[in-house]
């Protein structure tokens, strides 16, 4: 059975670890990589290395505070042993937290936009956290529950641990798994989006997802309250995040909402609404009276304007379609008046 030697090699009577060895380089091929993704849009590559002079130190006293903070009674009774970092004792979320602190001081400085030196950075970070795990595996920790089926013992579903002589959940190896294929998820989307801020917002919501699940699993978690620590800030990271990239879709979604309920407007040149109890007829049955009208009533209303204003201004103004009618009607009276007139002789 393999049992990893945390010791590379020894100069100088000083021990040099495969931690330190893999997350040197780790950090090294981040910064290439993150100084690739800021010349493809524009910028010098050698603002990383800059910001990185910044960043790096910062995240490693940030993720040694963030451990102390949570393991006080470790070292309350020694402080000393807070600079002691060689014997372990770092928490990727300090260390996150104020790599971001260091970014947001250096874009200050270089008068560049935040989330845009961030999203330069994020796809490489997690490629570099996803390597630095396979530290934890040769100092034989960030382990999970104890394995106990002899039918799983075995790696990479599990790890040995020889201080322990006992199989445990190879945690480490999951988050590794998970962050390297987040990394080709993150670089693919870097290149695609155009919003400055959504590729660190997607990298909260792929990392926060893993880490509110795989930190469930280990033993050596950070406790406040009874509560793992990094899990609940998992979680608040992931909804968080994931509201802020939802937003857009859900505010378009609402405003579709609104507009399918809201009354539909009437045109101004519209007709007007039809009074209560107000009818109107039919096609069929308008265009009847328009060609036939009401012959007696007709003939009375002209016979008495005829008395009064003459029989020129007897004919009046007619509605459309009812002329041929009413000339009829004028031809029949004039026979009329004739008639009359020889039966008088």
């Amino acid at each position: 059975m393999f049992q990893p030697n945390p010791v590379a090699f020894t100069i100088f009577g000083i021990s040099v670890n495969w931690y330190g060895i893999l997350i040197a380089a780790a950090v090294l091929l981040a910064i290439w990589l993150s100084g690739q993704a800021a010349k493809r849009q524009g910028y010098d590559p050698d603002i990383i290395i800059d910001c990185a002079l910044l960043a790096v130190p910062l995240g490693v006293i940030g993720g040694r505070l963030y451990y102390v903070i949570f393991e006080w009674e470790q070292y309350s009774g020694d402080l000393m042993r807070i600079f002691d970092i060689r014997s372990g004792g770092l928490a990727i979320y300090g260390a996150v937290i104020m790599g971001m602190v260091a970014v947001w001081i250096f874009s200050k400085w270089k008068k560049i936009p935040f989330f845009k030196v961030v999203d330069f950075i994020v796809p490489s970070l997690i490629l570099a956290q996803g390597i630095g795990r396979w530290g934890n595996f040769f100092n034989q920790e960030a382990f999970g529950e104890l394995v106990t089926n002899p039918s799983l013992q075995f790696f990479p579903y599990a790890v040995y641990i020889s201080a322990l002589g006992q199989w445990h959940q190879a945690t480490f190896f999951y988050e590794s798994v998970w962050c390297i294929a987040m990394f080709f998820v993150l670089w693919a989307y870097q290149r695609r989006t155009t919003k400055d801020g959504n590729v660190f917002a997607l990298y909260l919501v792929v990392y926060g997802f893993e880490r509110m699940i795989v930190e469930g699993m280990r033993t050596d978690s950070l406790y406040l309250g009874g509560m793992r620590v990094s899990q609940v800030l998992s979680a608040i990271v992931f909804l968080a995040a994931g509201l802020y990239l939802l937003y857009p879709q859900l505010n378009r979604l609402a405003g579709k909402i609104a507009g399918a309920k809201a009354p539909a407007k009437q045109p101004a040149d519209a007709p007007a609404v039809l009074q209560e109890n107000q009818t109107v007829p039919e096609p069929a049955e308008a265009a009847a009276q328009d060609e036939t009208g009401d012959t007696a009533q007709a003939q009375e209303s002209i016979s008495e304007r005829e008395k009064t204003d003459g029989p020129e201004t007897a004919q009046m103004p007619l509605p459309e379609g009812g002329f041929e009618v009413a000339q009829s009607l004028l031809d029949e009276l004039e026979t009329l008046k004739k008639q009359e007139q020889e039966n008088k002789k």
